[in-house]
């Protein structure tokens, strides 16, 4: 049966799911260094390093004394650059309107900032498709913790049966499986497919959207 068929609920991560932001995290990532006196960092280890938001992502670049001093550089440069080389995945648009068209409901769960997020999905014309959008900053909470999913599902007064995710990391697995619901994986993002089966038990992975929708019964 395909994972979707009987999902009333769809909640979709933004970076690496959604659309290619990395580029500006990264520039980032190395504006906030350089203010700090730390070297720049490669775009491979500032990618492998993403996830869990920004701060747990800084403590793990350059560790727990020197994340504090560079986070407000990192959001001070962010916000003045945040809508610049957006990409929008292959597949995404094509992917969002089928959905719509079976009357799946959509949302956002990203431990991006909340207000950030919303504002990329204007600026991309993405946000009518959305029914909520949850990031960080809207809650207490941020993935995987399983108060997070919880408070998103209850926004869409759906049990956990009825609802799947779709990332691309290991956080997006772990905040999906807490409470029971499946999680579709894609390698366009932080991790590679080798990665994600090493570090999940998920039974879906794929290489994008487009391998996805070419695979799936109902779409």
């Amino acid at each position: 049966m395909d994972i979707l068929e009987d999902k009333e609920v769809v909640l979709f991560d933004m970076d690496g799911t959604l659309v290619d932001h990395f580029n500006v995290i990264h520039q980032c990532f190395n504006y906030a260094f350089s203010k700090i006196g730390e070297p720049p960092l490669s775009y491979k280890k500032v990618l492998k390093s993403v996830g869990g938001s920004m701060p747990v992502t800084m403590i793990r670049l350059i560790g727990e004394e020197k994340a504090p001093l560079a986070v407000p550089h990192f959001t001070e440069h962010f916000n003045e650059i945040f809508l610049k080389e957006i990409i929008i995945l292959e597949g995404v648009i094509d992917f969002m309107d089928k959905l719509q068209k079976q009357g799946k409901r959509l949302g956002i769960f990203t431990n991006k900032q909340g207000d950030i997020t919303r504002g990329m999905l204007r600026h991309l014309k993405l946000d009518p498709y959305f029914e909520y959008v949850f990031g960080a900053g809207d809650t207490l909470w941020k993935k995987p913790d399983p108060e997070f999913t919880i408070t998103v599902l209850d926004a869409f007064n759906v049990d956990s049966k009825n609802a799947c995710m779709v990332g691309d990391s290991p956080f997006d697995f772990q905040a999906s499986a807490c409470v029971g619901v499946d999680c579709i994986l894609l390698t366009t993002g932080t991790h590679s497919r080798s990665e994600l089966l090493k570090e999940t038990d998920s039974k879906h992975i794929y290489r994008n959207l487009i391998e996805f929708m070419a695979l799936s019964q109902n779409l």
